[in-house]
């Protein structure tokens, strides 16, 4: 079972840099992260997305692993996946990644 790490208190506005600096750590470690709104919405709009899905994005900020972050039952989460930032080569990313993740072929790091 995925082990989960419910940073859900963790806000954009209100956190200090000692809880940004754990969300980040959480957020590279492959787990799946409980965030909040305003976490959700602050990297959708910090950079543009690699690529948008129905109910969330995929993340990354030059040549790193993907985040892929969405919205569910649970609500807002994200998890950083086992491939590098496919438009860090310059080439738009014309795959689904979506569809990839559905199919179990982009794992999470470390697992």
């Amino acid at each position: 079972m995925t082990e989960t790490i419910d940073l859900q208190r963790t806000t954009y506005n209100d956190s200090k840099p000692e809880e940004w600096k754990a969300l980040i750590v959480a957020m590279n470690s492959g787990k799946k992260v409980l965030i909040n709104e305003s976490v959700y919405y602050y990297f959708l709009e910090v950079l543009p997305p690699v690529q948008m899905f129905k109910g969330g994005f995929y993340f990354a900020e030059g040549a790193e692993s993907l985040k892929r972050f969405s919205r569910t039952v649970e609500g807002y989460q994200v998890k950083q996946l086992n491939i590098i930032n496919p438009s860090w080569t310059g080439v738009p990313c014309k795959v689904n990644l979506e569809a990839l993740y559905r199919a179990g072929k982009l794992g999470s790091v470390g697992g």
